[in-house]
């Protein structure tokens, strides 16, 4: 009976070609450092894939994944040592598990000074940066979009953003206009958003 088992196993946990899954860093190339969460989306090359299961980092102990509880294609990696790291990536597609690998990816220091800005800690993310990365990526606003509609990479807005910035923006860029968010919600989008520097 367990050999049956594990037969029946091995069917269903197959090796994903490349042409099956895209992985697509949404950062710039200079953000793999330290302690910041590096976000991360998968999208299936057909209409087969149906949703990531799990994420794991091999090459380095000091690193953790989570899949992103609001975006089920998305999911972040964070290390607290630099290191190289490959992903191992756990797909459903066409009610089987596929499995396909990303990287090398090298991870570089913050900083030489060792100066931190952890947006969670070991704790995980702060409730003012779930906030912001909730209202950036599933609130819907008076124009019916959402933040990543139109910016679907926070990173490179990460330099430029400042509650000024964004009140400036909403005033004046026409499909912004309407857009309306209280000042705690203003600054968790900008925490957010400022947390892929």
């Amino acid at each position: 009976m367990r050999l049956g088992g594990i037969l029946l196993l091995l069917c269903f946990v197959l090796p994903a070609s490349a042409a099956d899954l895209e992985v697509r860093p949404l950062f710039k190339d200079n953000t793999l450092r330290t302690y910041i969460p590096l976000p991360f989306q998968v999208k299936g090359a057909s209409a087969d894939f149906t949703a990531l299961t799990a994420v794991t980092v091999t090459g380095s102990s000091s690193c953790r994944t989570l899949l992103d509880p609001h975006i089920p294609t998305n999911f972040f990696v964070k290390c607290k040592e630099p290191a190289e790291i490959t992903l191992s990536l756990s797909y459903l597609a066409k009610d089987q598990i596929r499995k396909v690998t990303y990287g090398p990816l090298q991870i570089t220091k913050i900083s030489e000074s060792g100066e931190v800005v952890d947006p969670g800690g070991d704790t995980g993310p702060s409730a003012e940066w779930l906030l912001g990365q909730n209202l950036y990526h599933n609130k819907k606003y008076s124009n019916g979009k959402t933040c990543a509609r139109c910016h679907d990479n926070p990173a490179e807005k990460a330099d430029r953003i400042s509650v000024n910035a964004l009140n400036g923006a909403i005033s004046s860029i026409n499909d912004m206009k309407g857009i309306s968010l209280t000042e705690a919600e203003k600054k968790a989008i900008v925490t957010y958003v400022q947390s892929f520097k």
